[in-house]
């Protein structure tokens, strides 16, 4: 994964430019390129760290081993851990993971989110 400040810092330029540009110059080669500009920017958003619905977990859970990505799991209190295959890693002693508990005392993100994400991001 790209470095994060840079992967922000393109994402505020995305924007910038769709904010000044966009509905102001007309033209094929403009528009195709706004529309590209757009493309980029939601593609950018979509590999944001974010929280993972109860029901996206089972998916992962229950999808290829060979094909899907790699999530991370928080444990209330600051703990994360890769979740490779069916199994979690790298989390200390017998925390439970059970689906009733979800949002309350641990999550899943699509990526490692940063400390303040986690801070930020409520629990349930």
């Amino acid at each position: 994964m790209p470095d994060r400040e840079k992967v922000e810092h393109v994402i505020n330029a995305f924007e910038r430019v769709i904010e000044v540009f966009d509905g102001r110059i007309s033209g094929p080669y403009f528009e195709a390129w706004m529309c590209a500009t757009k493309d980029a920017l939601a593609l950018l958003k979509a590999q944001e760290p974010r929280v993972m619905t109860l029901g996206e977990v089972r998916n992962w859970v229950n999808s290829d081993r060979v094909t899907r990505e790699p999530v991370v799991i928080e444990i209330h209190g600051g703990v994360c851990a890769w979740i490779i295959d069916d199994e979690v890693r790298e989390i200390p002693g017998d925390e439970n993971l059970s689906s009733d508990l979800y949002g309350k005392t641990w999550r899943c993100w699509t990526s490692r989110p940063t400390e303040v994400e986690r801070k930020v991001t409520p629990w349930n």
